[in-house]
């Protein structure tokens, strides 16, 4: 993603908690030029559509709410699922980050609460799938 190419052209790790701090600076610096160069860094600004996965932050939220219609879709997991998910990606130790680093606590905290649909991620992808399909044939005509 577009952090991730910062972090390589400024010669920065490219780790978790490396592209979180980058990404927090970035945010913080300029959020309407963050939200523009991620959509320019995936050749979005002219689409008509597009999925962006992983806004971690609030005011990424609502620079997109408040510029492009939104459909915003929060996926949530237990403690358990998250475990094993960072276990099978040998991660296991960002688990207690989730509940302590501020961008995380605000996923939690702030950006829940203004999902248009909120999806288990309990259940299979195929089961997630169609739960967003049946929620988003509301929104077309």
């Amino acid at each position: 993603g577009y952090v991730r190419s910062v972090a390589i052209q400024q010669g920065l790790p490219i780790d978790r908690k490396s592209l979180q701090s980058l990404g927090q600076r970035l945010i913080e610096e300029n959020v309407n030029q963050f939200c523009e160069n991620v959509l320019k860094s995936n050749d979005l600004l002219e689409s008509n559509y597009f999925i962006l996965d992983g806004i971690r932050h609030g005011s990424v939220l609502s620079y997109f709410k408040s510029n492009y219609p939104l459909i915003f879709i929060y996926v949530t997991a237990s403690y358990e699922t998250l475990r094993s998910r960072l276990e099978v990606r040998g991660e296991a130790e960002l688990i207690d980050s989730l509940h302590t680093e501020p961008t995380e606590m605000e996923v939690e905290g702030i950006l829940k609460d203004q999902a248009d649909l909120i999806v288990s991620g309990e259940f299979s992808i195929e089961d997630q799938i169609a739960k967003i399909k049946l929620a988003l044939s509301s929104y077309t005509t």
